[in-house]
């Protein structure tokens, strides 16, 4: 889900520049940089919670292990 998000954004955001419905070169850049930085942090997040949760199991492995 991480790469296809943001493989989704920048193919709906290209065709949109493609059939006219964006008529700024500039405003599409500027989206889609803006889109794919959000998304980015937004996966970062995700990551680091995650990151938290594996640490947390893990203590109360070694938490049991040690009982």
């Amino acid at each position: 889900m991480g790469a296809l998000i943001p493989v989704i954004f920048t193919t709906w955001m290209t065709v949109s520049l493609i059939n006219g419905s964006i008529n700024s070169l500039w405003f599409y850049f500027i989206i889609l940089i803006i889109g794919l930085l959000l998304l980015l942090e937004q996966w970062d997040q995700g990551r680091k919670s995650l990151k938290k949760k594996h640490e947390k199991e893990l203590e109360k492995m070694q938490a049991h292990d040690l009982n």
